[in-house]
């Protein structure tokens, strides 16, 4: 993708050249200021989303963003996970998140092994938990996915029409589906910005909360 980005792997002003792309700024988020926000975020999702733009998304910058602008926010991580790896939910804590961990199984299907590490089922069933409480204003959901967004803004809505589902998603892998301007169950739609990503480092990054 960066192809079409030029200078976009200089060392000085880098962001620059993914602009007007990437938005600047994480938000819009000035509608939502003094709101009580949850934000189910399919860490996943947004972790490859940016890897499109050979770009790191920093879940520690976002988190401190996200917690500056609302009056209260709880901020909930979906991923998957090795068995027994402890490690992505103790730097997903320390990111500022609360981690909800789902281990990859191995089954067999049809004669074939297959690796099941989707964590959308997970996000789900706390989803139907956590938007539960009358606390809750708005809910974020960080995905780009169209199914799981769409899913879980209709059921959202038709549980407690008084609260706004909003999306958090990345500029150019978000589903048209999420669009707010013709979704009836979503208010709005926010993008990560520059100010939440870093560039990608050589070398594989392990992980969705990788070591510092």
């Amino acid at each position: 993708m960066l192809t079409t980005l030029n200078g976009a792997h200089d060392d000085g002003n880098w962001k620059a050249a993914y602009l007007p792309a990437i938005a600047k700024t994480t938000g819009p988020l000035d509608g939502l200021r003094g709101r009580h926000v949850l934000v189910l975020a399919d860490i996943e999702n947004l972790y490859c989303s940016v890897r499109e733009w050979e770009l790191s998304l920093q879940f520690d910058q976002l988190a401190k963003l996200l917690q500056r602008q609302f009056k209260s926010v709880e901020l909930h991580a979906f991923f998957s996970c090795r068995a027994g790896d402890q490690g992505q939910a103790a730097r997903c804590r320390e990111a500022g998140w609360t981690p909800h961990p789902n281990e990859i199984q191995t089954v067999r299907r049809r004669g074939k092994l297959v690796r099941r590490a989707n964590s959308d089922n997970v996000m789900l069933f706390w989803s139907g938990y956590l938007t539960g409480r009358e606390s809750i204003d708005v809910v974020v959901i960080g995905s780009g996915d169209g199914d799981l967004g769409c899913d879980l803004a209709r059921e959202i809505v038709r549980r407690d029409a008084a609260k706004s589902v909003v999306t958090l998603s990345v500029a150019g892998c978000t589903a048209e589906r999420l669009n707010a301007e013709h979704n009836p169950f979503i208010d709005a739609n926010l993008e990560v910005g520059l100010d939440c990503v870093e560039k990608l480092t050589t070398g594989r990054q392990r992980g969705w909360f990788p070591r510092p």
